[in-house]
């Protein structure tokens, strides 16, 4: 009995069994790190296989260096080759020098032996030359491709590095204070704001560009260095790039912070039940201790597994976030190679990428060995455990509590041993509705649902209302004219919040008696027509944007002279143009140049509806009235027209560069977005469900094989691949779809759902099963798989946000599909216009709001459920 437990050295209360690192362990760890290594370069290897064999499956890489071999002899006959030699000669040699060139090449080997080679080059980082970019290395222009990348590596590792460290460590901290606070404000907005991790990191880049370049001007939009040079010189260079990173490096922060103290903070919370932190606790020790020794410590392999997960698809997600801030890493060189289609540098930076997972799964491995004092390493660096402890066993430990049961083969009949079975149906069952039940008790889980119904709701009638052919036409304008609508534009109900309202559109048109109109015949057989049409402008705060007259004649050969007029409020008339007019005319305003000359300004519609003062003018409130007067020399001739004051306001979601109503793509934006998430998890966690399923239950070379494809397509970065796909065969949305799922079957989720199946392979219903003679199959299908589906449920909501974003990515990056009108080609053309640097603050906000807004719905609703199905979670 200790009297005083405070007075007791910190080492007295450490957790046992904590590695000592002798020279025999380091020798185990040194040949694990080896054998892993080893492992992680075969992997490496096949992915960098598989990748070329994507890359030239239509034939692309010879394409290429066809090219690259035609315009090298183009060149040398400019420069002089063969320039005397006869023409008969000089077409033979011309053919053997191609000959060898494409021997050179080894273009003249067959396709399979070629692969083995350019698989060589890759592992080599011999990745030959780029077709159009280039590098300044030492004061030289390089256009190797191994050049190219390794350039721009260090500025992307400095980025993700400094990022990912700093959101695991602050994390860790956030997710200890928290777990002591159970319950608390701090705790409640946790939980409360984790489903924002839904979006990626460069949503959030998007967004901290908006507040605090766009708006406060405090930090810049992008880049690594300052364009000002006193600004440089005075910061140094070490400030500047620091400068530069706050917002990046902000934005992979708020990427998985939340999602990671939430996870972590479930961690320390479970462990801080176990009966070594309640004795601990008993004896009064120090909050500190048992921080470090008794939580920190144990929890640690498994924070480092699921920060692992975060780490590897931070990487694939460097592309876009370098996209958005113009950050000179590997990102941005992918997005420029796509943009000019440098097939050799595409191919080249997933390669660099597979290389990058890989060396991060290998540290991951080795600190995983080093910090679980629970894995055993024998000297030839195979790994085993008495505990199978890490992120998966976490995740097993949800769903199956642990049993110490020793197998046995018992007497008891099959039809009572088979009633386990039918008795776990029956629970699942009850469990399904209780957890229907427990819905109710989450306010999260009720305003998650009711949100998804709403949009499920408007995509169902958006796609039974209008056709997806009809909706393609009128956003490429084919079946509609936009040209009456104002030019990027702001929506029209943020009057509701202004005291002084811009101007809104005004349209008249004479057939529709928006003119008055008058007909005097003249002498000569002259007929003189007049269209007034009246224009209320009641804004004080603002000009309108432009004024356009459509003109439409009808005559049977002479042609009538028109007169264009605006009469100010006060009287005054100013003459616009005057012309003959044959076919149907479009006057824009603001593109007369010669009243721009005659007014001295290059605005005149702000002159004309001004004061009258050059130097300020100041809108002008009042009804003006444009004449419209025509001269026609024959007696049946007559003029239809039709004005359009454009106003700085429309509809309920503005326009675009284009004058497109943005109203249209994020509305049909919505079913695509939907189709594409939903379709994607779905044939994505089903098979893979059924594949750990199929594996877990044959063992053997099946399971095995399953491992290894899981191993390679892991270390396959999933976005750099299907931005290749799109870039290098079709941008069809549902190639990009398949290609989306298929990739994502053999990922993480395999491994977890075997962990679960090989628990269920041990219960006494399947060994009943097999007595009664189930056949394989029908083990499967009948009673693992089944037993899993509604633990389903909640990952498949929770994943949906993640296929929603990746859709909207590749469109951000140009590799969408084209036709369609979807949210991220929204913020595609945005992007293109420079919305956020223009002002144009809706054309990126309203897509970025619906894409939260889909995301938050799912992870709201998938978060809750997963804390109802998963009882560990559920008292946390």
């Amino acid at each position: 009995m200790i009297s005083d437990p405070t007075s007791v050295s910190e080492t007295e209360y450490k957790l046992p069994n904590v590695r000592a690192f002798t020279i025999k362990s380091l020798w185990r760890i040194g040949g694990y790190a080896l054998m892993r290594a080893l492992s992680l370069f075969i992997t490496v290897a096949i992915a960098v296989y598989l990748t070329i064999l994507i890359a030239n499956m239509g034939g692309y890489v010879d394409e290429i260096m066809r090219g690259l071999i035609e315009e090298n002899i183009s060149g040398m006959l400019r420069g002089g080759w063969l320039k005397d030699v006869p023409i008969e000669d000089r077409l033979r040699l011309i053919e053997e020098g191609r000959q060898a060139m494409y021997e050179e090449k080894g273009l003249n080997e067959p396709f399979l032996l070629r692969t083995f080679i350019w698989l060589k080059n890759g592992m080599t980082f011999n990745l030959g030359e780029a077709s159009v970019m280039a590098s300044r290395r030492y004061g030289i222009d390089s256009n190797l491709v191994r050049d190219i990348l390794l350039d721009n590596l260090p500025n992307t590792l400095l980025l993700f590095a400094t990022a990912n460290l700093l959101l695991f460590f602050v994390s860790v901290w956030v997710a200890l204070v928290i777990s002591h606070k159970h319950g608390g404000w701090l705790d409640v907005l946790t939980v409360t704001l984790s489903p924002l991790s839904s979006a990626p990191s460069w949503f959030y880049g998007v967004v901290l560009i908006f507040v605090f370049a766009a708006q406060m001007r405090w930090l810049p939009f992008g880049g690594m260095y300052g364009t000002d040079p006193v600004e440089n010189a005075a910061n140094g260079p070490v400030l500047t790039i620091l400068k530069h990173m706050i917002l990046p490096v902000g934005a992979i922060f708020l990427g998985s912070f939340f999602q990671s103290v939430y996870a972590w903070r479930t961690f320390f919370l479970i462990y801080s039940h176990d009966d070594y932190v309640e004795m601990a606790r008993a004896r009064g020790l120090p909050r500190r201790i048992i921080d470090t020794q008794y939580l920190l410590r144990p929890a640690l392999p498994s924070l480092l597994t699921n920060f692992s997960f975060l780490l590897i698809s931070s990487w694939s997600g460097s592309v876009l976030l370098e996209l958005v801030f113009d950050w000179p890493g590997l990102g941005l060189i992918f997005f420029n190679a796509i943009m000019l289609f440098d097939t050799p540098v595409i191919v080249g930076f997933t390669i660099v990428y597979a290389y990058m997972i890989a060396m991060t799964v290998l540290i991951l491995d080795i600190a995983y060995a080093v910090l679980d004092p629970r894995v055993k390493i024998d000297l030839s660096g195979r790994v085993s455990s008495n505990v199978s402890g890490g992120f998966f066993e976490f995740v097993r430990s949800l769903f199956i509590p642990r049993k110490k049961a020793v197998k046995t083969r018992s007497t008891t009949s099959v039809r009572f041993k088979f009633s386990h079975f039918i008795a776990s149906l029956q629970d699942s069952w009850a469990s399904s509705k209780s957890a229907a039940r427990e819905i109710g008790r989450y306010p999260s889980a009720v305003i998650g649902l009711l949100l998804i119904l709403v949009l499920i709701g408007a995509a169902i009638y958006i796609s039974a209302t209008t056709s997806s052919e009809t909706a393609i036409r009128i956003w490429r304008g084919q079946d509609y004219d936009w040209t009456e609508n104002p030019q990027l534009v702001p929506p029209a109900w943020i009057n509701y919040f202004r005291k002084d309202k811009l101007p809104e559109t005004l349209i008249l048109d004479s057939r529709e008696g928006g003119a008055e109109e008058t007909l005097k015949p003249q002498d000569g057989g002259l007929f003189l027509q007049q269209l007034s049409f009246p224009l209320d402008y009641p804004y004080y705060i603002d000009f309108p944007q432009d004024l356009l007259v459509a003109l439409e004649p009808s005559f049977e050969s002479k042609p009538p002279l028109v007169s264009l007029t605006l009469v100010s409020p006060n009287g005054v008339e100013t003459s616009l143009e005057s012309f003959i007019l044959q076919d149907p005319k479009s006057y824009y305003l603001s593109q007369d140049d010669i009243l721009q000359r005659k007014l001295k300004t290059l605005y005149p519609q702000q002159f004309l509806f001004s004061n009258g003062s050059l130097e300020n003018p100041k809108p002008y409130p009042g009804q003006y009235h444009l004449l419209v007067d025509v001269v026609h020399f024959e007696p049946n001739a007559t003029m239809e027209a039709r004005v359009v004051l454009y106003g700085k306001v429309y509809g309920w979601a503005g326009t675009d560069l284009y004058r497109r109503d943005l109203a249209m793509p994020l509305v049909w934006g919505l079913p695509i977005a939907l189709m594409f998430g939903l379709l994607a998890v779905t044939g994505s966690t089903i098979t893979t469900m059924i594949i750990a399923a199929i594996g877990t239950w044959f063992g053997g070379w099946v399971d095995a094989l399953i491992q290894r494809l899981t191993e390679v397509n892991m270390i396959l970065p999933l976005f750099p691949v299907l931005a290749m796909v799109a870039a290098l065969y079709e941008r069809n949305i549902w190639l990009i779809l398949g290609v989306t799922i298929l990739l994502s079957i053999f990922g993480n989720a395999i491994k977890s759902y075997r962990a679960i199946f090989l628990q269920f392979r041990e219960l006494p219903y399947i060994e009943a099963a097999q007595s009664y003679g189930a056949g394989n199959w029908r083990i499967i299908f009948r009673y693992l798989v089944p037993r899993i589906l509604p633990t389903l449920i909640p990952q498949m909501v929770t994943l949906v946000p993640g296929y929603v974003f990746l859709e909207a990515s590749l469109a951000l990056m140009g590799l969408s599909d084209p036709r369609l009108p979807t949210w991220g080609k929204i913020l595609r053309d945005a992007f293109d216009g420079n919305a956020l640097l223009g002002g144009h603050y809706h054309w990126v906000l309203e897509p970025l709001a619906f894409l939260l807004l889909t995301g938050f719905g799912f992870a709201l609703l998938g978060f809750a459920l997963d804390r109802i199905f998963n009882p560990r979670l559920r008292e946390q």
